[in-house]
């Protein structure tokens, strides 16, 4: 098998593994206890896969469970911790390139996303009202200027922050007061 080969089954087991600790709720108590041992025994399984595709022995991330009147018992807690430290290992070995798994949950990338995609819709926004704005206050040099020069930059601000300064540092340029740009985009 190619590294290339082996790197895409190791991801899949990787992302099986995410899964698995994605889908485990967090125990209320330490004692809390699995149901069955479908959950382990499977992540078990997962485990002896990912040996056999890298020839290393990742054994000691398995699932052991204790006996309690011949019942085979695991703690939850200590399955999240297992898993939670084979995911790393995988990481660390084979994705170092790329963001580690709990670098930032699901939730803050998706609003990191978010944030990021609603900053442009902004500046898109606000090219059409300069747009507006130029046609209502044609004849009026210092603000047909300011709008002109604020349209010709706004490709160069990144955010509201960049956009802010970009107003302020244009309008000192034109003499234009806050109340005038009030006026121009109140």
């Amino acid at each position: 098998m190619t590294e290339k080969g082996m790197k895409a089954n190791v991801r899949a087991v990787y992302s099986e593994l995410i899964g698995y600790l994605s889908q485990t709720p967090k125990p209320q108590n330490t004692s809390d206890l699995f149901a069955n041992n479908a959950p382990w025994k499977q992540y078990n399984e997962a485990v002896s896969e990912l040996s056999n595709l890298t020839k290393e022995n990742f054994d000691r991330f398995k699932i052991r469970p204790e006996y309690l009147n011949d019942d085979e018992i695991v703690h939850i807690i200590t399955y999240r911790q297992a898993l939670g430290g084979l995911i790393n290992r995988i990481h660390g070995t084979y994705f170092l390139d790329e963001p580690p798994p709990f670098s930032g949950t699901p939730q803050t990338i998706i609003s990191q996303s978010q944030h990021q995609n609603q900053s442009v819709q902004m500046l898109f926004d606000f090219q059409s009202k300069i747009d507006e704005e130029i046609q209502k206050v044609s004849g009026d040099p210092k603000k047909e200027g300011f709008l002109r020069k604020c349209k010709e930059k706004i490709s160069h601000a990144k955010d509201v922050t960049d956009l802010l300064k970009l107003l302020i540092n244009t309008a000192k340029q034109f003499n234009l007061t806050l109340a005038d740009l009030m006026s121009l985009f109140g």
